[in-house]
């Protein structure tokens, strides 16, 4: 019952996200970002407050997946507030080499955290159970980043997860605008003429997320010299929809639990088989 929940909370947080990204002014959308964000974060501590998780396994997967990621927006909200204004003012080459620093800063906190980030990374689960069940003890390799505050509505290593989450979805931010200012001629919006209708994209993002990267995984396109940037950009243009940061969403659709992580491809499979049988019969 209480992933419902959470999942209900999560659900109402990116809906709201997703209509805060229309605001224009920096330090408005850092508001409205952090006040949704710190609504959701105690909603979550206060469902902990009357529902308890069904077993170990159940609260890992929290403290391991879910609430790293709504941490993240806030920490990544903040980040992203300040690259954008203190973005210097010059050539092109100028505001490259800005993001370039910028991405190199953030490499220099995962290497000092360099065992936590591999864990992270390799979706490592040994160490589990101290990392991520309330009041397990001391880590096993310590780390200085890690604060705790209330044991009762996080562990040690929920806010560090966090923040590498955050940083991971700068970087990619930040090669995505490096992108876009060395290869202009990505961005060119080819209008649809007569014979070439408009197509929009009004599915869920997350589903399309999912379809392209079922095609870059693939090596659909450009003989699979496409990269994950350039079909995104594509779409974005082309289906006439905004993706973001696709690491982000994403990471949606891996921390899926009681779902297929693979939801809408195994939509369209059964479409598929069912078009063929109707076809056969």
């Amino acid at each position: 019952m209480i992933n419902a929940r959470i999942e209900k909370l999560r659900s109402e947080l990116t809906t709201a996200l997703d209509e805060s990204n229309q605001i224009e002014n920096p330090f408005e959308k850092l508001t409205a970002v952090l006040e949704l964000v710190e609504k959701a974060i105690t909603g979550l501590n206060e469902l902990m407050e009357i529902e308890d998780f069904d077993g170990p396994d159940e609260e890992i997967h929290f403290f391991k997946n879910i609430k790293p990621q709504i941490i993240a927006l806030k920490i990544e909200e903040i980040i992203n507030y300040n690259i954008v204004i203190n973005k210097p003012i010059g050539a092109l080459d100028v505001e490259v080499d800005y993001y370039k620093k910028e991405i190199e800063s953030l490499e220099s906190f995962f290497r000092l955290n360099a065992f936590h980030y591999q864990y992270y990374r390799t979706k490592a689960t040994a160490f589990d159970e101290l990392f991520f069940l309330r009041e397990s003890g001391p880590l096993p390799v310590p780390s200085t980043e890690i604060q705790i505050a209330d044991t009762h509505y996080t562990t040690p290593m929920s806010y560090l997860f966090a923040k590498f989450i955050a940083y991971e979805n700068i970087q990619n931010l930040l090669r995505e605008k490096i992108f876009e200012l060395t290869n202009p001629e990505c961005l060119k919006f080819q209008k649809p003429g007569a014979k070439s209708p408009i197509l929009r994209w009004t599915g869920d993002v997350v589903n399309l997320v999912e379809l392209i990267y079922g095609l870059w995984l693939t090596g659909q396109l450009n003989d699979g010299n496409a990269n994950l940037a350039e079909i995104v950009r594509w779409m974005e243009f082309h289906l006439q929809v905004k993706i973001g940061v696709i690491q982000k969403r994403f990471a949606e659709i891996e921390s899926r639990k009681r779902i297929s992580n693979t939801k809408y491809i195994d939509q369209m499979k059964e479409s598929v088989l069912r078009k063929i049988d109707l076809g056969r019969a």
